[in-house]
C-alpha cells in the first residue's frame, strides 16, 4: 500500500520519537557511569543544534526561548565561558534550520533573537564567574580556618610539628592517583586537618606523656 502524506508524516513523527528516546537513554547511560560532564557536553549540544528540527517552520519564531535554555545552564553547569560556545551552536542550529526550510518560511530572519542569546551568554558568564569566584572565596576562608586550628593544636605538642600538613599532602597525592575528582579533595583535606581535632579535650598532662 502507498502511504499517504499524513501515514508519511506519522512515520517521521514515530521515527523522531526513538531516535530521542534512545538519545535520553545513552545521556543517562553515560551519566550513570559517572561521566556528568560529557552527558551534560552532550544534552546542551543536542538541544542547541537540534532543538529548531523540532518545530515546524511556520512556528520557529514563536519558540525562539527554547535556545536560551542550554545557553544559560551552560555556565553553571559547564565551564564559566561554555554560554558562549551554545551561544554559536543555537545560532547555527537556528540559521541552518531557517534556509533549509527557507520556502516555507514566511518571516525574515531574526537578527534580533540571535542578539538575544549572545546577550544571554554574557549575562550568564557574568553571573557565573561572580557566583565561582565568592565561593572560592567562601572555600579559602573555609580552609584557612581549619589550617589555623590544625597549627593550634599542633602547639600543644612539638613532636607532631607539620604532621597534618604532611598527611594533607600525601592524602592529596594518593588521591590524585586514583583519579578522584577535585571536588572530592576539598572534603578529604577538611577530614585531614581535623583529624586530631581530639586532642583538645585531652588534658596536657596524658598528651605530653
Amino acid at each position: 500500500a502507498i502511504l499517504t502524506s499524513t501515514g508519511d508524516a506519522d512515520i517521521l513523527f514515530l521515527v523522531q520519537d526513538f531516535m530521542m528516546m534512545g538519545f535520553v537513554i545513552l545521556i543517562f547511560w553515560i551519566f550513570m557511569r559517572g561521566h556528568t560532564e560529557t552527558a551534560a557536553y552532550l544534552l546542551l549540544t543536542a538541544l542547541s543544534l537540534v532543538s529548531s528540527f523540532l518545530f515546524a517552520p511556520d512556528v520557529l519564531n514563536r519558540a525562539m526561548i527554547i535556545f536560551v535554555f542550554p545557553i544559560m545552564l551552560a555556565s553553571f553547569v559547564l565551564n564559566v565561558s561554555c554560554s558562549f560556545m551554545f551561544a554559536s551552536l543555537s545560532t547555527l542550529g537556528y540559521t541552518v534550520y531557517y534556509f533549509v526550510n527557507l520556502e516555507q518560511i514566511t518571516y525574515p530572519y531574526n537578527y534580533f533573537a540571535v542578539f538575544v542569546f549572545f546577550l544571554t551568554a554574557l549575562i550568564s558568564w557574568l553571573v557565573a564567574y561572580f557566583l565561582k569566584r565568592a565561593n572560592r572565596e567562601v572555600t579559602g576562608a573555609y580552609e584557612k580556618t581549619l589550617e589555623g586550628w590544625a597549627r593550634a593544636l599542633e602547639l600543644r605538642d612539638d613532636e607532631t610539628n607539620g604532621h597534618s600538613k604532611r598527611v594533607v599532602e600525601l592524602t592529596e597525592q594518593l588521591a590524585r592517583k586514583f583519579k578522584r575528582p577535585e571536588e572530592e579533595l576539598v572534603n578529604l583535606r577538611s577530614g585531614v586537618l581535623l583529624q586530631d581535632i581530639g586532642k583538645c579535650g585531652i588534658p596536657d598532662h596524658i598528651l605530653l606523656n
